[in-house]
């Protein structure tokens, strides 16, 4: 079992209880003198202009500008059932817990997580016993915090920016919990005091539905699919796909506590940019920033790759099947390595797409280009890079004892690319 086993706070549900009906009165009173139509009460729309958009917290808004947007607290291409959603039975019912999320972690061994937005850090660690245990409350400076509850450590520190994507600390089972998981939420309060103090309020999620095969998407806390069936639930929770960006694609600045006017300020904090040189990591396939944009559009494919050494040197074709590629060698899909790497720009693209693709050389095996009917392809090597296991890799059904594998991403223009594939290594493993 993976669910928060909460405590409600009376005297806090009281007081918030007795605010929320004299607004409710005002608005009301509003009503009649204008008589006018009012658009439903939001909290959200107490701490930010409908038109915000956070640039510093890595927070943004949908077309209203009423309902945020955040990330899941795992790195991209991590792979987490939610076992509780908002309005959950077990727990998720009380002011501090309504809108939150619980995503499942394992059991066994500690798993990373990392801040979801940037802002300053507030570590809880008052008592492992209760409520969100230790835990990290990420102030966005506008009134409004991220919690991560449950955690086994934190590795933040008190009142020190983090940026998103930064590692934080692993998830646990602290406070009031069934088994490991990581509660997630965006709450209305001040982030210096423990989680059970402040307000749950939407919040969306942008992340990819794994069990419905859609791209990342912005996903209502209420609309993400949440539940355990064998504790009651009537369904089983959906596999939700992390998009967080690399911590190397953001900048952080420092957000001012929320009730504290008189903190200090300080200056904005850069961190180190994205890496543009190829040669600094050691991975077959990954994501970088070379636009410096902040945001992953670059495919970085290993030269090393080929069967034959002497085409590292020569430039490649990306052939691909799915919307992003439309399985023609054409002058456009034509990529030359650098430092090592082949670099696919998915900026130029401009629509969101799902595609699996790989690299024919431009060096037919006859020595000249490759033709229509593939006959003097020479492929790159999916095999030695997907054998391994990675998440860029998607295992085919191809009807033979051998395995097939493309390589298969995820592209939107507002959230970069990310790894799509089922990282299957044998065929087995294929339902």
């Amino acid at each position: 079992m993976r669910k928060d086993q909460f405590v409600t706070r009376d005297a806090f549900d009281t007081v918030l209880r007795t605010f929320c009906w004299s607004m409710l009165v005002a608005i009301f009173a509003s009503m009649l003198v204008s008589c006018a139509s009012v658009e439903p009460f939001d909290a959200q729309s107490s701490v930010s202009s409908p038109q915000d958009t956070n640039e510093s917290s890595g927070i943004s808004f949908d077309e209203g500008g009423t309902v945020p947007i955040i990330q899941m607290p795992f790195a991209a291409g991590h792979v987490s059932q939610c076992t509780q959603g908002a309005y959950g039975q077990s727990s998720h019912h009380s002011t501090s817990t309504m809108y939150d999320i619980d995503f499942d972690t394992s059991n066994t061994s500690k798993e990373e997580l990392r801040a979801p937005v940037s802002g300053v850090a507030y570590v809880h660690t008052e008592d492992a016993s209760k409520n969100f245990g230790y835990h990290v409350n990420i102030d966005l400076g506008n009134g409004t915090y991220v919690i991560l509850g449950h955690m086994a450590d934190i590795a933040a520190k008190n009142g020190e920016p983090v940026v998103a994507g930064q590692f934080v600390g692993h998830e646990g089972c602290t406070g009031y919990c069934s088994g490991d998981h990581v509660h997630v939420g965006l709450h209305m309060g001040d982030a210096r005091k423990m989680g059970e103090f402040g307000a749950s309020i939407p919040v969306r999620y942008m992340l990819a539905d794994k069990n419905l095969k859609s791209r990342a998407e912005a996903i209502d806390c209420t609309s993400l699919v949440c539940g355990i069936k064998s504790l009651g639930d009537p369904v089983n929770g959906h596999m939700y796909i992390s998009a967080l960006p690399s911590v190397n694609a953001q900048t952080v600045s420092s957000a001012p506590s929320a009730s504290s006017s008189s903190a200090p300020s300080q200056p904005p904090q850069q961190t180190d940019p994205p890496l543009i040189n190829p040669k600094t990591s050691t991975d077959d396939v990954w994501v970088n920033d070379l636009n410096l944009d902040g945001m992953q559009e670059t495919l970085m494919l290993s030269a090393a790759r080929w069967a034959d050494p002497i085409l590292s040197a020569h430039d490649a074709f990306v052939w691909g099947t799915g919307g992003c590629f439309d399985g023609l060698l054409l002058q456009a899909d034509r990529v030359s390595p650098q430092n090592g790497y082949y670099q696919i720009d998915f900026s130029k693209l401009g629509k969101p797409c799902l595609g699996d693709l790989t690299l024919i050389s431009a060096l037919g095996s006859d020595g000249s280009l490759p033709n229509l009917l593939m006959s003097n392809w020479n492929w790159w090597q999916n095999a030695s890079v997907c054998s391994k296991g990675s998440p860029f890799c998607q295992l085919q059904k191809n009807g033979h004892s051998w395995e097939e594998w493309m390589i298969r991403v995820s592209w939107d223009p507002y959230e970069g690319l990310i790894a799509f594939g089922n990282g299957y290594t044998k065929n087995s493993q294929l339902p």
